[in-house]
């Protein structure tokens, strides 16, 4: 998100931002070990649990800020 900041600063015309992943997934090389979702996903009850990224980002978003 910072690179992203960086060229809107210089000039970009950017008009969206995705997050690569926003809940834990399978992934075909490494299976459900890797987590790196903004929410956590139990697989035994499939409960989502919001991780601090998730805040994170949801903080980045609502104040159009982002904080160092």
């Amino acid at each position: 998100m910072a690179a992203v900041h960086r060229a809107i600063e210089v000039g970009a015309d950017v008009r969206g931002y995705f997050v690569w992943s926003f809940l834990d997934h399978f992934e075909w090389a490494h299976g459900y070990r890797p987590r790196f979702g903004l929410v956590r996903v139990d697989y035994g009850t499939l409960e989502r649990i919001p991780k601090a990224s998730a805040h994170w980002y949801g903080q980045v978003a609502g104040s159009n800020e982002l904080a160092g």
